[in-house]
């Protein structure tokens, strides 16, 4: 007991020792960045200092905040602080050691002692610094920023209503929070990548930190997800060095250090740190001219007449804030001068010449050309150039269009309205307000075409018209540019505008463009539009979560939702990282990144052009009356084949990155290789006949043998070099020859080989045919994206092959397909799941659900082919009512549907009606699609397009359905459908009289066996025959048909009974049917 008490006595004595005890660490400056050494003024007695003093000893103490010094550096001190130190020792020739401390009194007592010889501070709002010590001018300089989703752009900046902030804790910025948001409710957290994961998880709306480190944390982490949205003037920080009092002249060189630093390299040591929010070219200020001061310090408000509705450029927040591209460059210009903005909102043409007239305004955003007064007076500098386009409801080009007498709607004003008038007199020019409206015009069809800017257009067209407009530059278009126009009654706007606008870099006004050009369609809509239906919907959820919720369910949810959000985050964080990185580096490269643009979409048109062109050649034949019942039969079948191995390829063709990095996978499967080859040669039938070529396809492959090989890969590759071989033959013959090798017992070679008597290739382009882009002219301009030999090339490399070229000039080509497979000799079983094993259908009453007639139509013309009869519904809550009401086997529903979608209607079903099977339809063809059907309750998940085979398939494997009463084999949906347009009631009248005639026809034929009368007989089948043939029943068909060449002579009664028996027992099953179908 003594001793434990001894041992606890010297813990404590020791810990107290410590704890008056400085610690300092010793740590190694680590920078990266290098520059040329800056000239600084420096005297003769400064200089003499620093040729005494070699080494600079620098202090500084934790907590540290990242980029500005990374505490998770270990032993070496990295950041931005540590990056204009490494520029102060070599600009002053001096090695300067870092300590580091755990606390600032620690600190400020080691300068006191001369331990070290000066601290940079940490940022603060902090001026006095004491009476016995010297401060430097300001290093840094640091903003607050409010930062909010990308999906919440258009936040106000300023409100009184209840709004979720997020910050860390002892945020220094909680007066700017209670002047911006008076009402907000205020969350802390422990750094900066808590606080703002919480706004991307949707607990938050809003997070506040200083600008470098806020840019640095979306920079590494949420570059796709978040987004700042302005800058306060207010509580700005600051970091310096401080000296002891006798040592001015450390402070002047200091000083003199930080003078020298120019707005190039404060832009470039934060770049390191920084890809966006970079504000370090505020740090130095505007060299104002002594007039200009002070006129600023009088000027505080500038009038800025704006037009609301001209996105992105202008927009207009449901407080009256401008935002835009306008409003984001208006508040740094607010940060460089001091000025505040005004907007005056003018909502027409009219009502802004209005204004403009009535002068009570000081400046308004407008388009000038750039040969018109380049130096007038009344215009500031251009702030970016703009191209205009022509807006279409068609994809044309400028030629096709422009050469018709068309109407063109312009914006009343334009400042191309005389050239354009000018260069196209055929045209009609219709006046429209703004080019918003001229947009409307042209959807509405009262104007052919519309004027405006490229980036209007762009954003336009991706956020409401992304499939109904279409644009493309005007030629030859004169370069225009944004520019502030200056009211005459203030000339020193002009001059202080003109250096504001110079000040800032370019890289800051192209990431305000990217940011507004990244905000969804949902935020851009006008508050004024939808005010009253978004106070609507916010009453009744506010009544409905009063009604229904209490605060220990909210909380449970809130906790489960914030854990279950964190933990993706971190699941995808490395993911987000990299994809950020990766988009930056493409930003940084626009026109390459618009010429692979333009390249894929050539490869995808050259990919599908090949099976598209052999689906139209059997249309064509089709449409022919020459074409025997048999031929038509296969040429329907080889359609479909083909519009199948398309709906593959163009799978295919969106894998191609995974192709290239290494993600695709081979999926081979038991294959009949003949039926294969010969089906993929039989699709281009019609296309080497309209070309009067031969093409002939020869299998060597012995009886009965099967392959393991990817089907879907193999077929590709047979389409893209039987489709080259199309193209490049005018005559002659194209040969397609297959031969299987053994190698052992179960394993072998594949040889393909596809030939053709072309015009050949050259040893010249034979050297890179095979690389991506590449294409083969053959004394023709190039024809398609030269990206399928690539492909294919991918591909057979990818199974483990090689493939081949051997070409001869005016000779032909020869390509040859050479792969390890394994074999079979017996007959594959096939799979379980595969479409093709039939059994019984069962009885099932189903429900569809789609909110497209068309999609609808389909699948209800579909299962009336198979036998069944449907109900339908256009949404998930018309299908939940209905199953309410009525009892189901099979509820069929898509999974995009507006109100209630798929994926909710099978949660909430699949809690009601547990047994109810529930089918969802999609068309994306992702796993995660299926997953998420799964998830939600769904038995199954069917992708479009879905066949009456994979329906039939799926069908029979479903249990007897306990909401219909019989199994349907004999009756026809398909044919009463047909037949009565769908009408039920007209259906149950033609079932009740095919019913009493059928009887009265079996009751007249038995009437003929009793009385052996066969012609009597005959004359009854005869008129079962007929109406058996009306509603498609086709047993009952089979039972008559034979008897209608019969003679009466040539009858023996005993096949008149045998026949009358079995159609008596048909008949029973199908009244069965028709009760079953009235009643139902």
């Amino acid at each position: 007991m003594l001793e434990r008490l001894f041992i606890f006595l010297m813990v404590i004595f020791t810990i107290g020792l410590s704890t008056g005890v400085s610690s300092a660490r010793q740590v190694e400056l680590k920078s990266n960045y290098n520059t040329s050494v800056q000239n600084i003024s420096l005297n003769r007695e400064e200089t003499n200092w620093l040729a005494h003093k070699k080494t600079l000893v620098v202090g500084t103490w934790l907590p540290e905040v990242s980029p500005i010094v990374y505490q998770n550096s270990g032993e070496y001190y990295r950041g931005v602080n540590a990056d204009y130190l490494a520029l102060m020792q070599k600009n002053l020739n001096l090695k300067i050691i870092i300590k580091q401390y755990d606390n600032e009194q620690e600190a400020l007592a080691a300068l006191a002692n001369n331990d070290v010889d000066t601290l940079i501070t940490q940022l603060s709002r902090r001026q006095d610094v004491g009476g016995n010590l010297l401060r430097t001018s300001v290093l840094l300089t640091t903003w607050p920023t409010l930062v909010t989703s990308l999906k919440n752009t258009m936040l106000p900046l300023t409100t009184n209503h209840q709004v979720s902030v997020a910050c860390v804790r002892d945020c220094p910025f909680l007066d700017v929070i209670q002047g911006a948001f008076p009402e907000a409710k205020v969350s802390f957290y422990d750094d900066e990548y808590q606080a703002m994961a919480s706004v991307v998880n949707g607990d938050n709306q809003y997070y506040i930190g200083n600008n470098i480190t806020s840019s640095h944390c979306i920079s590494r982490y949420f570059s796709q997800s978040l987004v700042i949205t302005h800058y306060f003037d207010k509580q700005e920080q600051y970091n310096y060095f401080v000296v002891n009092e006798d040592q001015p002249v450390l402070r002047n060189i200091l000083d003199g250090f930080i003078t020298s630093i120019s707005n190039e390299i404060h832009m470039q040591v934060m770049q390191n740190w920084l890809n966006r929010g970079n504000l370090a070219y505020l740090n130095a200020p505007i060299p104002f001219t002594t007039q200009e001061k002070a006129w600023l310090k009088k000027k505080h408000v500038i009038r800025i007449l704006i037009n609301p509705d001209y996105p992105p450029y202008t927009l207009v927040d449901r407080s009256g804030e401008l935002r835009g591209i306008l409003g984001d460059l208006l508040n740094i210009i607010h940060l460089q001068t001091g000025l505040d903005f005004e907007p005056i909102l003018a909502n027409s043409k009219s009502e802004q010449t209005k204004q403009i007239s009535g002068e009570q305004w000081d400046m308004y955003p407008t388009i000038t050309l750039t040969h018109q007064n380049p130096h007038n007076s009344t215009f500031s500098d251009p702030l970016m150039n703009v191209a205009f386009v022509m807006i279409t409801s068609h994809e044309e080009t400028a030629d096709s269009l422009l050469e018709r007498p068309i109407r063109i709607a312009l914006p009343a004003g334009h400042v191309l309205e005389s050239e354009l008038k000018q260069r196209y007199p055929q045209a009609t020019w219709v006046n429209a307000d703004t080019s918003s409206v001229a947009m409307v015009m042209v959807k509405e069809g009262s104007a052919d075409a519309a004027i405006a800017t490229e980036l209007s257009a762009r954003f336009m067209v991706d956020h409401y018209y992304q499939k109904n407009m279409h644009f493309f530059r005007l030629p030859d278009m004169p370069g225009a540019s944004v520019s502030f126009a200056i009211s005459s009654h203030e000339p020193m706007l002009k001059s202080v505008m003109d250096k504001a606008l110079q000040a800032i870099p370019p890289r800051e006004i192209l990431q305000m463009t990217e940011k507004w050009s990244k905000i969804s369609n949902t935020q851009v809509d006008l508050w004024s539009r939808y005010s009253k239906q978004f106070y609507q919907l916010g009453i009744f959820a506010l009544l409905l979560i009063a009604i229904s919720l209490i605060w220990g369910i909210s909380l449970f949810r809130e906790v489960k939702k914030r854990k279950l959000s964190q933990r993706l985050l971190e699941e995808q964080l490395h993911l987000k990282e990299a994809l950020s990185q990766e988009l930056e580096n493409e930003k940084n490269k626009a026109i390459e990144a618009t010429k692979a643009k333009s390249r894929f979409l050539a490869s995808m048109s050259h990919e599908l052009r090949t099976p598209v062109s052999s689906i139209v050649g059997f249309v064509e034949l089709l449409s022919s009356s020459e074409l025997s019942p048999a031929q038509r039969k296969e040429a329907i079948a080889l359609t479909g084949a083909t519009a199948q191995s398309l709906l593959g390829l163009i799978g295919k063709i969106l894998d191609l990155d995974k192709i290239e990095s290494g993600k695709y996978q081979v999926v081979p499967q038991w294959t009949d290789l003949s039926q294969l080859i010969e089906l993929q040669c039989h699709s281009f039938d019609a296309l080497a006949r309209q070309k009067g070529i031969t093409l002939a396809c020869v299998s060597q492959l012995p009886a009965n043998e099967r392959v393991f090989v990817d089907q879907q890969a193999l077929r590709q590759i047979l389409t893209n070099l039987v489709g080259n071989a199309l193209k490049f033959t005018e005559q002659g013959s194209i040969h397609v020859t297959a031969r299987l090798t053994p190698d052992g017992e179960n394993h072998g070679t594949l040889t393909i080989a596809i030939s053709d008597t072309g015009c050949g290739i050259s040893e010249e382009e034979q050297a890179g045919l095979f690389h991506r882009y590449a294409q083969g002219r053959c004394g023709r301009q190039q024809t398609g994206s030269g990206l399928g030999l690539f492909i294919c090339k991918e591909l057979v490399t990818l199974m483990g092959g090689t493939l081949e070229l051997m070409s001869v000039p005016l000779q032909g080509t020869t390509f040859t397909i050479t792969l390890p497979v394994e074999t079979a000799r017996q007959s594959i079983v096939p799979d379980g799941d595969a479409p093709g094993t039939l059994l019984p259908l069962p009885c099932l009453s189903i429900l569809i659900a789609d909110d497209n007639p068309t999609n609808r139509l389909l699948l209800k013309r579909q299962l009336n082919a198979i036998g069944y009869n449907v109900d339908e519904a256009c949404d998930g809550e018309e299908a939940e009512a209905k199953l309410a009401k009525k009892s189901y086997d099979l509820l069929i529903t898509d999974v995009n549907m507006p109100k209630k979608d798929g994926f909710d209607l099978a949660a909430s079903l699949r809690r009601q009606q547990p047994n109810l099977q529930i089918w969802g339809l999609t068309a994306s063809a992702l796993p995660q699609s299926r997953d998420r059907c799964l998830q939600n309750g769904m038995n199954l998940c069917l992708f479009k397009p879905v066949s009456i085979q994979t329906l039939t398939h799926e069908l029979s494997k479903i249990e007897t359905g306990y909401s219909s009463p019989c199994s349907i084999r004999h009756l026809k949906f398909n044919v009463l459908t047909e037949n009565t347009g769908g009408d039920r009631a007209l259906m149950n009248e033609i079932l009740e009289t095919f019913r009493e005639a059928t009887l009265n026809d079996i009751q007249a034929a038995e009437k003929a066996v009793l009385q052996d009368e066969p012609q009597l007989f005959l004359r009854a089948l005869h008129r079962l025959h007929g109406s058996a043939q009306i509603l498609g029943i086709t047993a009952l068909q089979n039972l008559c048909e034979p008897f209608e060449s019969r003679r009466p002579d040539d009858l023996p009664l005993a096949v008149r009974q045998e026949a009358l028996q079995k159609i008596i027992a048909v008949m029973r099953e199908i009244e069965i049917e028709i009760d079953s179908l009235i009643s139902h």
